[in-house]
């Protein structure tokens, strides 16, 4: 079976197409002497990039491996941050964060009460299907993150606020309120 993945072309800049930008930031990383992962944390820090992906769906750079069975991406905050903190779950996939630089927090919704997670350099939290979470956006605090999902061809691949089947109005989701009361 012949498996075609999107290759990602999402102009970022105005410029420079995203799929060109991770392109160029992997292969100067993998250019240096031991092909540095933080040499890479840094170009993505100095680009902007807030995450690379490594395999998925979508094909997001030169280096990147399709795959429908298991997506992997490097995020880094606070560059990640916009993004990382805005509710949602994976009704069909597992997420699992490994916390290799910095510390961070994630906030897990669990039968109505939210759960927050400090989570410190090395630490590993596994995120079950349909388990409503965001990483809490704390302006300035560095953190890396290696993250894999599984079965992301899964569609809806993922469920924000507005479309939640667990609140009916999302006004009444704990998790979408603590989000709503950073955003103001």
């Amino acid at each position: 079976m012949k498996e075609a993945f999107q290759k990602w072309t999402r102009t970022t800049d105005g410029n420079e197409k995203h799929y060109d930008r991770q392109t160029r930031i992997v292969a100067k990383a993998l250019a240096t002497k031991g092909h540095s992962l933080n040499t890479l944390l840094e170009l993505m820090r100095a680009d902007g990039e807030p995450a690379l992906y490594l395999c998925g769906t979508r094909l997001d750079s030169d280096y990147a491996f399709g795959s429908n069975d298991l997506g992997t991406a490097i995020s880094t905050l606070p560059e990640d941050a916009t993004k990382a903190a805005v509710p949602g779950y994976h009704p069909g996939s597992t997420e699992v964060y490994v916390i290799f630089q910095g510390n961070l927090e994630i906030e897990l919704l669990d039968q109505g009460a939210v759960h927050t997670r400090d989570c410190c350099q090395f630490d590993v939290v596994v995120i079950p299907p349909g388990q409503c979470h965001r990483v809490r956006n704390q302006p300035g605090r560095k953190a890396a993150s290696f993250i894999v999902k599984t079965n992301p061809h899964h569609k809806p691949g993922v469920v924000r606020c507005d479309d939640c089947t667990y609140y009916s109005l999302k006004e009444d989701c704990p998790v979408y309120m603590g989000w709503a009361k950073e955003e103001a």
